[in-house]
């Protein structure tokens, strides 16, 4: 629920309305609907995870694409977020390698978000992170993120107070 929240107070700021933000909610909701098939014992590791449970990790992508092909009603903007929110802009990113202009505006906001969201939430191997030290890290990601929605992702979150201790 907290991407799918940010995703749309992003969206909101940089002007989609409308079915455009519609989409981009329910990405949030329905970006990694590939986990549900990743085993539980691998979500929920407490320890860092060995190379072939990283592989099984990743599969999630490639699970949710599934999904989307058995349901015909998603929307190509809800399969395209769905397949690129792992990718990063110097071709480092999964499942595809995708580079600079191959990836889609919108699925380059939910990187920023899937990133903010892993390192702000608690999860089984790490605490929260406080979201000026993820704002550091995204930051550092200059050759992975989009650093102009990087800036106006953060100040988004600054202006609805999320920043402020």
């Amino acid at each position: 629920l907290r991407v799918a929240t940010y995703l749309s107070i992003f969206g909101h700021a940089i002007g989609i309305r409308g079915y455009e933000l519609l989409t981009l909610s329910t990405d949030g909701l329905l970006h990694a609907v590939g986990k549900i098939i990743t085993p539980q014992d691998v979500l929920n590791k407490s320890s860092k995870l060995g190379d072939d449970e990283w592989v099984c990790m990743k599969e999630h992508v490639n699970n949710s694409s599934a999904v989307y092909d058995r349901t015909p009603k998603i929307s190509q903007g809800i399969r395209i977020i769905g397949k690129q929110h792992h990718e990063k802009l110097d071709g480092t990113g999964y499942p595809r390698g995708l580079k600079g202009k191959e990836l889609n505006e919108i699925a380059r906001m939910s990187a920023i978000v899937d990133i903010f969201g892993a390192l702000t939430d608690e999860r089984s191997y790490k605490p929260a992170s406080p979201p000026e030290m993820a704002f550091d890290i995204l930051e550092e990601m200059t050759e992975q993120l989009d650093q102009s929605l990087v800036k106006v992702f953060k100040g988004v979150l600054d202006g609805h107070g999320e920043l402020k201790s």
